[in-house]
């Protein structure tokens, strides 16, 4: 999901906590956004009439919201209960590492089907955590044939379990869904409340979201820069490249 919030002047956004994303590029990062001089009543209202200097897209999973405890464990039980001989039996300190490298593979997940084919190929060792990294439709490609199944097959289970899983206990997957510390404030605080968000999981609809965004009156006539930030290294490829994209004052972040 991308989420743009418009704000008037140079918003200035700091990380807070080692939890968050740091942002590699400039001085951006979501998670604190203020002015940096008192402005009063007749200046604020003079601001808003010229409309935003500056909008901010911001991914919505690793960005805003930290997805990774809740997705990490939910996609670990949904491989259990599809593939039972391989993860079974995972306690303890086997369950935790099998955690950590799941963490580690997260970058290179596309999907979340895809997380259920990692986890069975981490609990089994039937590839290394090197070759998750380095290759992963390839080795992805290869388990699905190795293993007899599809990628429908997958899906289908892996949306049916999560539907499930959410139905039964709504509360404790919201608050394993966690803002970043600051989002709040960051929100609350520009000078422009209004949010654009637009569902985008594949790169192309992040790039139609940037482009519609840029194309809408608010900011296409203040002639406002866009700051667009992903954590997806690909996602940020993806969008420098873009054809698309190349005629708007633009520029990107990569939140690590």
């Amino acid at each position: 999901m991308a989420v743009s919030l418009a704000s008037a002047g140079s918003a200035v956004l700091r990380s807070s906590s080692n939890r968050s994303p740091r942002v590699q590029d400039g001085h951006l990062s979501p998670h604190r956004c203020w002015s940096g001089r008192i402005v009063t009543p007749q200046r604020l209202t003079q601001r808003l009439k010229a409309g935003p200097t500056d909008v901010l897209l911001l991914d919505f999973d690793g960005v805003i919201v930290d997805s990774e405890p809740e997705v990490t464990a939910g996609c670990i039980e949904s491989a259990a209960a599809l593939w039972s001989q391989s993860l079974s039996k995972l306690e303890g300190a086997q369950l935790a590492e099998l955690k950590n490298k799941m963490r580690t593979v997260r970058p290179v997940m596309n999907a979340t089907w895809e997380f259920l084919v990692a986890a069975r190929l981490l609990a089994s060792d039937a590839k290394s955590l090197d070759s998750l990294l380095q290759d992963w439709p390839s080795v992805c490609d290869w388990a699905i044939k190795e293993w007899g199944t599809t990628q429908h097959a997958i899906e289908e289970h892996s949306e049916a379990f999560r539907k499930q899983r959410v139905a039964g206990d709504e509360g404790a997957f919201i608050q394993n869904n966690m803002l970043y510390p600051g989002i709040l404030d960051a929100v609350s605080q520009c000078q422009y409340p209004w949010l654009y968000a637009k569902l985008s999981p594949p790169n192309e609809k992040k790039i139609a979201a940037i482009s519609d965004i840029a194309q809408r009156p608010l900011v296409n006539e203040s002639k406002a820069r866009l700051h667009f930030v992903d954590d997806r290294f690909e996602t940020v490829k993806a969008v420098l490249e873009a054809p698309d994209l190349k005629g708007i004052r633009l520029k990107v972040y990569l939140a690590d």
